[in-house]
């Protein structure tokens, strides 16, 4: 097995550090001191600019104004689905025999008349929201 020596690695890591220092030492005598002249945009750069910063803020305002929209529409839509929820709530009561069904032929029964009552609450909804009785159920109690 051969052995490896890193001894010519750290060299070169001495090497790379002298080079950094002598770098940063020329450059820190080179670096452009206060007494020349800065960059001074003109005039025209300057309204470039300006315009470019109103267009900015318009579209950030038009941003935040649709994102308010957006939060508002959406607010409504979830009031109006906790809405529909109530008064599905109001609507629909299962039956006691519909809550444990013993039977198959309860269970479908309840199932259908579940649907069934879904169907003519969403027709009734669509129509006229303030017309709705309950619902009444065709299911006996002791049916078994």
């Amino acid at each position: 097995m051969k052995n490896f020596s890193y001894l010519h690695v750290s060299g070169f890591a001495a090497m790379g550090l002298i080079v950094a220092c002598m770098a940063q030492y020329w450059f820190g005598e080179h670096r452009p001191t206060s007494h020349t002249v800065a960059y001074k945009p003109s005039a025209d750069t300057i309204r470039a600019a300006e315009e470019e910063h109103r267009q900015a803020a318009a579209r950030l305002a038009m941003l935040r104004e649709d994102r308010k929209l957006e939060e508002l529409a959406r607010a409504q839509t979830h009031r109006e689905r906790m809405s529909r929820e109530q008064a599905w709530q109001a609507y629909y009561k299962q039956p006691e025999a519909c809550q444990h069904p013993t039977t198959q032929v309860l269970f479908t029964a309840c199932a259908d008349e579940h649907i069934r009552a879904r169907k003519e609450f969403e027709h009734s909804y669509q129509g006229n929201k303030a017309a709705l009785a309950p619902y009444q159920s065709t299911i006996a109690t002791n049916e078994e």
